[in-house]
Formats: C-alpha cells, sequence, structure tokens
C-alpha cells in the first residue's frame, strides 16, 4: 500500500540535505534543463575559458552541466551523495560535497556564484 499524503511525514521534520536521496534517479531523468538565454545572461561579458563558477546546491548537475557546455570550469557544490552519484560527468565540472553554508573552497576562489532551483 503506498502511503497517503496525511501518512507522510511533515515537510518541517526531513533534512534538506537528504529528502531526495531517494528521487535523484527521477531527477536525473525528469527535471528539465534551463533556457540558454538564462546561461546567455549569467555568462554576459565574461571569458568563459577564464571563469571558474561555483554552483551551489547541484544538485544532479543539469545548470552545471549547461555552463560547462560553455567552457566554464564549474564546481558543483551539492549535500546529497545520491545527487552527485546521478550526474553526468563533464571534463569542465568537478562535484564536491558541501552546502551553501560550508562550501569549503577558499576566499576569492571562484568569479561567479549560481543557485538555480536549489532551495526547496
Amino acid at each position: 500500500m503506498s502511503e497517503s499524503i496525511s501518512d507522510a511525514a511533515p515537510l518541517y521534520t526531513l533534512s534538506p540535505l537528504t529528502r531526495f536521496s531517494d528521487r535523484a534517479a527521477d531527477y536525473a531523468k525528469y527535471r528539465p534543463g534551463y533556457p540558454s538565454e538564462a546561461i546567455d545572461v549569467i555568462l554576459q561579458g565574461l571569458e568563459t575559458s577564464q571563469v571558474i563558477v561555483a554552483d551551489i546546491g547541484a544538485g544532479t548537475g543539469i545548470s552545471s552541466r549547461l555552463l560547462a557546455q560553455r567552457g566554464v570550469q564549474v564546481i558543483a557544490i551539492e549535500p546529497n551523495a545520491a545527487m552527485r552519484e546521478m550526474a553526468e560527468s563533464h571534463q569542465l565540472m568537478e562535484f564536491r560535497d558541501g552546502t551553501a553554508e560550508v562550501t569549503h573552497l577558499p576566499s576569492n576562489f571562484v568569479d561567479v556564484v549560481t543557485c538555480f532551483q536549489a532551495f526547496h
């Protein structure tokens, strides 16, 4: 028998760092991308081959991959191991365990910080 909505744990009791672990495969398969125009605006005026982006809350790497496909070096910060494991690799992407509050990146290390749909 499936769990009804009324039987589910209240959202505020679930860890925001792990509550999507059992949905990582669905995220990788079904989450839509972002319009190329949005990526254009983010990268406008930048020499992409010389830019390092920290993509915070990267999930399965949808936005990170779009940036990397434009020649940008991306450090994808994602606290959920299952999400990181589902990410497609790209030579310009590196996934790291971390959160927005604790990225483990040195000060002044990146040129741009992005956060797409990371707040649930």
